[in-house]
């Protein structure tokens, strides 16, 4: 086989090995062939990578935890480019909430898919963002979504640096508050009524006597 490949060239391939202790060991195979005059001489050396694989397969798993953490948790997350803030990552909250699936948000900017006065709201959060370089948060305002409906949210933004220092992503985390200001609205109202409800059964008392 290494011969077909060609004189010199490093052949490596990992492969689990047994140590004399019979513990298995994760370990990296490297042949290369060389020419002497008419004879083959083929060297081979093996490494143990054990700890190496150990830490790719812990990496991976944590890329995998934090993975579904962000595709399961409520809030709305998005992650834009901040070259040309084009859309990079949405999770299913994102999808949820604006009625679009990724598919039809990734690679494209705010501008693209939603309303005008959204999309210029946005921007201009964006570019806040980038001019203080600090988290930006906005409280409760409304959110035409591109399949037109109309919702209450808050959002915070966060700016993520390359090793230059240069902001390279922006991250947004959008939470849909619409039910919930809704049942807030409702049981103000309700302690609202039982106030007056009181003040009026006070007078009424009041009056009689």
């Amino acid at each position: 086989f290494c011969l077909s490949r060609g004189l010199g060239d490093v052949y490596k391939r990992q492969a689990p090995s047994l140590r004399r202790d019979g513990k298995q060991i994760d370990t990296e195979v490297s042949i290369t062939a060389l020419r002497r005059g008419d004879r083959y001489i083929i060297n081979g050396f093996i490494r143990d990578i054990t700890d190496r694989v150990q830490a790719e397969r812990d990496r991976d798993r944590n890329s995998e935890f934090l993975d579904r953490i962000v595709e399961n948790i409520t809030a709305a997350i998005l992650v834009k480019d901040a070259r040309d803030s084009r859309y990079v990552l949405i999770n299913k909250s994102a999808e949820r909430l604006w009625g679009m699936p990724r598919e039809q948000v990734i690679g494209k900017t705010a501008r693209e898919i939603f309303p005008p006065t959204t999309a210029d709201v946005i921007e201009e959060n964006d570019q806040q963002l980038l001019k203080s370089k600090s988290n930006f948060f906005v409280g409760d305002h409304t959110l035409l979504s591109p399949d037109n409906a109309t919702r209450l949210v808050t959002s915070n933004r966060l700016a993520i640096y390359d090793q230059k220092g240069e902001v390279q992503y922006i991250l947004g985390v959008v939470e849909d508050v619409t039910e919930r200001r809704a049942v807030e609205n409702q049981l103000r109202q309700a302690q609202k009524m039982e106030t007056i409800g009181q003040m009026t059964g006070g007078i009424a008392h009041d009056f009689n006597n």
